[in-house]
């Protein structure tokens, strides 16, 4: 869906400027993560279907190439397709899930997943992890340009997730 790509490309323009780590703490999102970079906020609507609307609330950054987002958004469960046929229906891109495995924290699942995506002018591989907790949906995400091993720091940011009832 074009609408995702425009996210996408709005979470760019929010992380282009560099920063430092940082351990970042959302309190209204009852969650924390060691980010490799400051993050800012940026929220957005989405439409999840069937009339069903909620605001994704993102906290984007940047470091050594890598754009870093933590997002959390209240939705049902039912709401939540994170699956190969949704990242699939985004018009115009070719999606390649690429490695997809079930994650926990804690008594929570979800999935970790390595995605290729392409379109006529970008190419970007995106590693995310999302977990739903207590009809919460924390999704994680490094995303950099397809040739490069995922980073240390990544893998770091992804792993720390701390969620709190």
């Amino acid at each position: 869906m074009k609408a995702a790509r425009r996210f996408l490309l709005s979470l760019a323009l929010v992380a282009s400027r560099e920063s430092r780590p940082a351990r970042f703490e959302s309190v209204e999102g009852r969650f924390s993560v060691q980010a490799p970079a400051a993050l800012e906020p940026y929220d957005k609507d989405v439409d999840l279907g069937g009339g069903f609307r909620a605001t994704a609330h993102a906290f984007v950054g940047m470091s050594d190439g890598v754009i870093y987002t933590a997002l959390y958004m209240d939705c049902p469960r039912d709401k939540v397709d994170m699956s190969e046929r949704a990242l699939r229906s985004s018009g115009g891109q070719t999606v390649s899930v690429t490695h997809s495995e079930p994650v926990r924290l804690g008594p929570y699942s979800g999935r970790e997943e390595e995605i290729h995506v392409r379109d006529a002018k970008t190419s970007i591989v995106i590693h995310q992890r999302w977990i739903y907790a207590g009809g919460r949906l924390y999704q994680l995400t490094a995303i950099h340009p397809p040739g490069q091993p995922l980073p240390p720091a990544a893998r770091a940011f992804l792993d720390s997730l701390s969620v709190r009832p």
